[in-house]
């Protein structure tokens, strides 16, 4: 944890874990899912995905950081 000007900054903390069902996939297929992720909180919010992770399951996502 780092003090900053304006609070502090905190690396690598996760408040939370969800689970994205996209329903069933057949192997060898393709799919595009669409989904929102929406900061109702009053801090401001990084999100990222580690794309080396989602590969190993067969997903991929774009953009990685938002």
């Amino acid at each position: 944890m780092q003090k900053t000007g304006s609070g502090f900054h905190i690396e690598n903390l996760v408040v939370s874990n969800y689970v994205c069902d996209f329903s069933h996939m057949v192997v060898g297929t393709s799919k595009k899912r669409a989904f929102r992720l929406t900061n109702v909180g009053r801090l401001p919010m990084n999100f990222s995905f580690d794309k080396k992770l989602l590969a190993s399951y067969g997903l991929s996502i774009e953009p990685d950081k938002i």
